[in-house]
């Protein structure tokens, strides 16, 4: 069943809004927004930064308004915090442990907030793992006030939010899908101008080094050559910054997008840096976007958007969740009632529909019961003939089942290893005893075997095998002589035992001694043969 998933990124003084439809694996994105944020009156600051509870109610009612336009019911939403509220940071912690990693992640991110460490959401994100060298991890802090008042925002707008990442995570994705694997061999830096600031990121072997904004933006009649000039100056700055901390290497290339880019920027850019500066390829992106939403203009625009609800967050290459603990307790506890809700709904008309069942039922229970009674009185002839017949049955298997009679020791003997198999043609290797004669006597308690062997020992271990089994109290050799074979085919060592019937209960049968059933075995050609 197709699901619908919506990105919002909050940026200075707009919201963008990108909806994709997910069916069968796939993502397509149906539509793009945005919605300006209204300025605030004893500021004149914009966006998300200084939006009063006034304004939220305003943006919330006008992004509910646009929501409604747009038709269906949204399942999972992202929101994009701009990168200048979060602080960002690629470090190498002593440890593969999950558990422990949370907790370093935490005590390395409090090192690294400018302020008021106590109130940030952390999130990090196990980049790469070693034994030896302990795990990569991506670390991301917001303070939650500033979180507080988007997501104030975006109740007002009665938008529930699963994730909140962060601007360059997003643009990041969307770059790996834009540009393909060739993003992974080579030194990148990607520049998303805006209007009010530009962000910057580092990444080698498709990892995000390291991100920063900065408040270097198009002027109205800035030309793209000034406006290259200053992001070339920052870009070196930024690039310095990665060398020293993460030992990276020179910058392969340099790649543009945003809504501010003028159109000669990379030619400027090219020049002030000396590497090559091109635009990002955004024809991969636009061919995701229906048809009427995936110019390229638009794509450039919303170009974080657009990563966010592509990528499924279990093949993201990095994957950060900044929302509060207790906002997601709240829609938890939130979900729970509104089960309780309907558990209780079912729960009343489960007892109604019950008791409209047993009313029902009890008539056709009655009338059941009535049926069995005359059934019972019709079958009790029968039941008194079968249990009669299986005393009868009882007192004649009391004289078959007999622990050590005849049939129980022939039994017991055609199972043991190294007798004749009952296909005398098959496995005569594997014949190492054969019995030629059987003389039960029970009124004088013994019984006679006969037979061949191959060997002086394994007459020993029969003996060894019948004392063993508890049908007889001792075992005694009679005689035991080597004959020869016919035609010179060597020769068999004849025994006869004499075995005096033990006295009593027998003990039980080890486990793992069963018969192949009762027979009375008189294989001595078949044995004669194998001994060839």
């Amino acid at each position: 069943m197709p699901t619908t998933h919506l990105a919002l990124e909050f940026t200075d003084h707009r919201i963008r809004g990108a909806l994709a439809t997910v069916a069968r694996g796939s993502a397509t994105v149906g539509d793009l927004f945005e919605l300006e944020l209204p300025e605030v009156a004893e500021g004149g600051a914009q966006g998300a930064q200084a939006t009063t509870v006034d304004a939220a109610a305003s943006v919330g009612l006008a992004l509910r308004q646009v929501l409604r336009g747009k038709g269906g019911r949204v399942q999972r939403t992202s929101l994009i915090l701009p990168k200048a509220e979060v602080t960002t940071r690629m470090v190498t912690l002593p440890s593969t442990d999950p558990e422990e990693l949370g907790r370093m992640a935490q005590f390395e991110a409090e090192r690294h907030i400018p302020f008021h460490p106590e109130r940030h959401i952390v999130s990090h994100h196990v980049v790469a793992s070693d034994e030896m060298e302990g795990s990569r991890v991506f670390l991301a802090a917001a303070d939650e006030r500033v979180i507080d008042r988007a997501l104030s925002t975006l109740r007002a707008a009665e938008v529930a939010v699963d994730v909140i990442t962060v601007g360059p995570v997003a643009a990041h994705g969307a770059l790996l899908q834009a540009e393909g694997e060739a993003t992974r061999e080579r030194v990148l830096a990607l520049m998303v101008v805006g209007p009010e600031s530009t962000d910057i990121s580092v990444m080698q072997r498709g990892e995000l080094l390291f991100s920063r904004s900065i408040k270097v933006a198009r002027g109205e009649d800035e030309e793209a050559a000034a406006l290259g000039q200053r992001l070339a100056s920052e870009l070196r700055r930024t690039h310095e910054f990665t060398r020293r901390e993460y030992d990276c290497p020179s910058l392969d290339e340099v790649l543009v997008v945003g809504e501010a880019a003028p159109e000669h920027l990379a030619q400027s850019l090219g020049r002030h840096l000396r590497i090559p500066v091109r635009p990002v390829d955004l024809s991969r992106l636009a061919a995701r976007c229906a048809e009427g939403v995936g110019n390229l203009r638009a794509v450039s625009e919303h170009f974080a958007c657009i990563g966010e609800v592509l990528l499924p967050r279990p093949e993201r290459a990095l994957s950060i969740n900044l929302t509060p603990p207790a906002y997601m307790a709240g829609r938890a506890a939130a979900a729970l009632r509104r089960v309780a809700v309907a558990t209780g709904a079912l729960a009343l008309v489960a007892v109604i529909l019950t008791f409209i069942y047993l009313r029902v039922s009890q008539a056709a229970l009655d009338e059941s019961v009535r049926a069995h009674r005359r059934q019972e009185r019709s079958l009790r002839p029968h039941v008194e003939r079968m249990q009669d017949q299986q005393t009868q049955i009882a007192i004649i298997r009391s004289y078959v089942d007999e622990r050590n009679s005849a049939l129980a020791i022939l039994d017991f003997l055609s199972g043991v290893e190294g007798m004749p198999p009952r296909n005398t043609e098959t496995n005569i290797p594997s014949v190492r005893w054969a019995v030629n004669d059987f003389e039960y006597d029970r009124e004088d308690g013994t019984l006679v075997l006969t037979g061949y062997t191959r060997t002086f020992n394994d007459i020993q271990e029969l003996r060894q095998i019948l004392e063993g089994t508890g049908f007889f109290s001792r075992v005694t050799i009679v005689r035991r002589e080597e004959k020869p074979l016919s035609h010179g085919r060597g020769t068999v060592h004849e025994y006869v035992f004499r075995c005096e019937l033990a006295q009593g209960e027998l003990p039980r049968a080890r486990e793992g001694e069963t018969a192949r059933g009762a027979r009375r075995p008189s294989h001595t050609g078949a044995f004669l043969e194998g001994s060839q």
